[in-house]
């Protein structure tokens, strides 16, 4: 019964099988052994030859022992010794009753027993001595060196004779029915836990499979929403780029590389400190990155740098905000410029218009009263007001 197991567990669960099934056939070696001492007692006194019962009461005083000691004995010491004595008491029966006796089914039990309990190697060497001293007691019977001590027809008749075989009998096909059902019941519980792991085994690919459609979901959502920023970015016409902890820029959208008048790749990883030396708006930027960097909070101002293609005097609102990590750790630093010189200029106009004739380009009552409030506030100088009312002035 011994195999080449790679698995522990099995292998394991086979030497619990072992152990359980050396005990039970230790156990039943005793109750039924004690049965077949006093029967053989009771058929050799009748006989008037008592010559098997001692010899197979010193072995079953043995198999006490071994079994009161249990467990404390090596599994292999105690093997050979339910082996041997098997095989003894066969050896004892082939010497005592020669062909007539049961010594037969004890080498058999022997051969048995070593099946279940050691190797393949183990088990086909107790099979061999058993045949060969099977062989040549009886070889000795044949040729007279053994005779026998009693009637042998008295034997062969004898009720007791019936009961010792009956019980070696059903010693014998219990324990090959006994120790089959509980191979049997080891390959059904190895069976019920193997379908028990297959079935988890599903379950778990479904659910692995489940999280992978929602993670591809998830996936493609992120992408979308990736493409939906980077559409933005790229068409927004704000002035965007980050820079890292190092200093150096990591990613910049196409309105900024067209304002730098470059090309990607001679800017993105660059150090700000290098690119400060080409581009002024970079080397305003430059002067806030330490302070950023320090107190880790948004910041913004403006800015005016010349336009670095048409040279034009350029405003900017500029934001720079640090990016953190989960940590709290400063990760980027995001810069956004957006231009505000139109509003600006728009804003002047309208102001002009507020306070400023659009036909001849004098001041309005409204900035005349303006400024004539604020003379009288500060009320530092002395002036005069000369006030004139020109009919039909806008006229030709």
């Amino acid at each position: 019964m011994s195999l080449k197991i790679q698995d522990p567990v099995i292998e394991s669960s086979m030497e619990e099988i072992r152990e359980t099934l050396l005990q039970r056939i230790l156990l039943s070696i005793l109750a039924v052994g004690l049965i077949f001492i006093v029967v053989n007692f009771i058929n050799e006194w009748i006989l008037g030859s008592i010559q098997m019962t001692y010899p197979v009461l010193i072995l079953y005083i043995l198999l006490l022992i071994i079994y009161g000691r249990g467990v404390k004995i090596p599994f292999q010491f105690r093997a050979y010794i339910v082996i041997s004595v098997l095989f003894a008491t066969g050896v004892v029966s082939s010497l005592t009753y020669g062909m007539i006796g049961l010594s037969i089914l004890f080498y058999v039990g022997a051969s048995y027993t070593a099946m279940l309990l050691l190797s393949r190697k183990e088990t086909i060497w107790w099979m061999g001595m058993s045949l060969s001293i099977y062989l040549v007691i009886y070889s000795f019977w044949v040729s007279g060196i053994l005779t026998y001590g009693f009637s042998v027809e008295e034997y062969s008749v004898s009720i007791t004779t019936m009961l010792s075989r009956l019980v070696a009998f059903i010693f014998f096909v219990g324990l090959m029915i006994f120790s089959q059902w509980m191979v049997n019941q080891f390959l059904v519980d190895k069976m019920n836990k193997l379908k028990k792991t297959h079935d988890e085994l599903v379950e778990s690919d479904q659910r692995l499979h489940l999280q992978y459609e929602a993670l591809a979901v998830n996936r493609e959502a992120l992408k979308l929403k990736e493409e939906q920023y980077r559409s933005i970015i790229e068409n927004t016409p704000d002035l965007i780029y980050a820079l890292s902890k190092n200093r150096e820029m990591v990613t910049a959208n196409s309105a900024m590389i067209r304002f730098l008048g470059d090309t990607e790749e001679s800017v993105i990883h660059q150090p700000i400190s290098k690119l400060a030396e080409r581009y002024p708006l970079l080397k305003e930027m430059h002067r806030h990155v330490d302070k950023i960097m320090s107190s880790n909070t948004p910041f913004q101002f403006v800015t005016r740098v010349n336009d670095e293609i048409t040279g034009n005097l350029r405003t900017y609102h500029s934001v720079i905000t640090p990016v953190k990590k989960e940590s709290g750790e400063l990760n980027l630093l995001l810069f956004k410029h957006h231009d505000v010189t139109e509003l600006l200029l728009k804003d002047e106009k309208i102001e002009h218009l507020a306070f400023f004739d659009q036909l001849t380009g004098l001041s309005n009552r409204t900035h005349f009263e303006q400024v004539a409030t604020s003379l009288i506030e500060q009320n530092t100088k002395i002036f005069a007001m000369i006030y004139f009312d020109l009919d039909h002035f806008k006229k030709k």
